[in-house]
């Protein structure tokens, strides 16, 4: 009985041909849902800048939606925005875990979050009383 040649040497083709996973803009709070899930189950290899970059940037998405949903909650519009303004508000918290889960550190993303939704009020605050009078 021989040793075949190569024996365990297989390359899995499925893991070679992964390609990275790409984030853009995103207004859709399913499209975003379903990215970070993706992102969960199918990122494989993590280094400095990737998956950090690509989830920042959902990150950033997030933050300007809020912004927006944010504005609308000084009209009449209200009713509409708030509970999409808590939908957001937890992608912020599937962002974080995701950020916990690559090994990033989830204080460092929750007081950069914090501070971005306190700039966002702020901007609120410049544009309804300040710039608009209301």
């Amino acid at each position: 009985m021989g040793l075949t040649n190569g024996w365990g040497d297989e390359i899995d083709e499925e893991l070679q041909n992964k390609k990275q996973l790409k984030v853009g803009f995103s207004w859709n709070f399913i499209s975003t849902n379903n990215l970070i899930t993706r992102f969960d189950q199918e990122v494989g290899e993590v280094n400095e800048n990737y998956p950090k970059s690509e989830i920042v940037k959902m990150w950033y998405s997030t933050l300007i939606v809020m912004l927006i949903f944010e504005m609308l909650m000084h009209s009449v519009l209200a009713i509409v925005a708030l509970p999409f303004f808590f939908l957001y508000g937890m992608i912020l918290f599937k962002l974080s875990r995701l950020f916990k889960r690559f090994g990033y550190s989830s204080l460092l993303y929750w007081l950069i979050a914090i501070g971005a939704i306190a700039l966002c009020a702020g901007a609120n605050y410049l544009v309804w009383y300040v710039l608009l009078g209301m």
